[in-house]
């Protein structure tokens, strides 16, 4: 509304001052990276030819009839042609450059054109008729109007700004209500998926406490449904807590019920392949696994030589409930994913809270490898 008042006023002198004035206006309020810079130039551009276009249109329609603005006619006219009708080369142009260049992506497009042309619109609106009275004050038609135009002119300017003011705020109020909820319902779908694996660790547990000889057979057979109805348990195992003097013996059981005869208790070597574990107190070896397809590697190994996973066994073993490792890196798979393992402790007779601290009666672990990544998209599914 300013600029078209004073491009009136000067004869179309000030232009360059409109292009640098509102060039230096959006690049002080944004990062002065390339796209910002260019959105700031196509932005000053759509002002100034948004400017240009409105008093090339009020000189061709009403002559020099702006300097009086003495009839209801020259009133409209102004009004109309600087406003809902200049404003539409802005609003384009603006978009237009903010849209090409990245920062405004398609979804949003017309609902920022709209807001764009309705904040100029008002602007014109509201900020022309007050221009022109600064600007016209010592014209005799204009003395009169000071008062009788510049306080409801200011008047309606309080009232949108506290109208902008007040509809800002409820609009931020109702996202962040929205957010909170939303927030809220992704906790309880990430904790019912949660559950659900609780669910799964703990009936594995007890098939392992109740089936001292269990074959891989009957392992896999028990596993399936739950994989199949779990897509973001990428694996589920047995892993027994062998002691060091149990070590030769154990390995030589599993060698046969995994039908893998070179079955031996492995680490992770110094160039990240898998070698014969060292000599230790105690191992939580891989044993069986479901699904074997893409999981062969990790049969035998250690999972209590690596740190991450040995703060989680060693807080199970302290506290006799289920625990989480931190995140780790899925090396099974052919992507990278964020995953964590859960574990529970299974016992030959069940835990017992007089059991002394060395835990004798410690069988091993049911272990679930939970695709976190795919379990938070199953949880948002239902938001899509």
């Amino acid at each position: 509304g300013f600029a078209g008042a004073f491009l009136l006023w000067t004869g179309w002198r000030a232009w360059p001052a409109i292009f640098v004035g509102s060039t230096l206006l959006n690049l002080n309020a944004g990062s002065h990276d390339a796209s910002h810079v260019a959105a700031a130039f196509g932005i000053a551009f759509g002002s100034t030819a948004q400017a240009l276009v409105a008093v090339r249109l009020i000189e061709r329609l009403g002559g020099t009839n702006w300097r009086t603005l003495e009839s209801v006619r020259d009133i409209t006219r102004v009004l109309l042609v600087a406003g809902p009708l200049a404003c539409l080369v802005s609003a384009s142009v603006g978009v237009g450059t903010l849209y090409f260049i990245g920062l405004t992506p398609q979804t949003d497009a017309a609902f920022t054109w709209w807001n764009w042309w309705v904040g100029d619109t008002l602007g014109v609106l509201v900020a022309l008729p007050l221009s022109l009275t600064l600007l016209l004050h010592n014209e005799p038609s204009w003395r009169t109007r000071q008062t009788a135009l510049g306080l409801p002119m200011l008047t309606t300017l309080i009232v949108i700004a506290v109208g902008y003011t007040a509809v800002s705020e409820w609009e931020r109020n109702r996202i962040d209500a929205a957010i909170h909820q939303h927030g809220e319902q992704l906790a309880t779908r990430l904790e019912q998926r949660f559950i659900a694996h609780q669910e799964v660790l703990a009936a594995l547990k007890r098939l392992i406490e109740v089936t001292p000889d269990m074959s891989y057979t009957q392992f896999e057979h028990f596993t399936r449904i739950s994989l199949k109805e779990n897509p973001d348990i990428f694996a589920l195992s047995y892993n027994p807590y062998v002691r060091q003097a149990e070590r030769a013996a154990v390995e030589k059981r599993m060698a046969a019920s995994t039908q893998r005869p070179d079955f031996e208790i492995r680490e992770r070597g110094p160039h990240k392949g898998l070698v014969r574990a060292g000599d230790r107190p105690d191992y939580v070896a891989v044993g069986f696994i479901a699904p074997l397809q893409g999981n062969l590697p990790a049969i035998g190994y250690d999972i209590n030589s690596e740190p991450v996973r040995q703060a989680a066994i060693r807080k199970a073993r302290e506290t006799r409930q289920p625990s989480i490792t931190a995140t780790i890196q899925l090396v099974q798979e052919n992507q990278k994913r964020v995953g964590a393992l859960l574990l529970h402790p299974a016992y030959e007779t069940g835990p017992d809270t007089d059991t002394p601290p060395g835990d004798a009666n410690l069988k091993g672990f049911a272990v679930g490898v939970i695709k976190l990544d795919e379990m938070v998209e199953i949880a948002t599914a239902q938001d899509r």
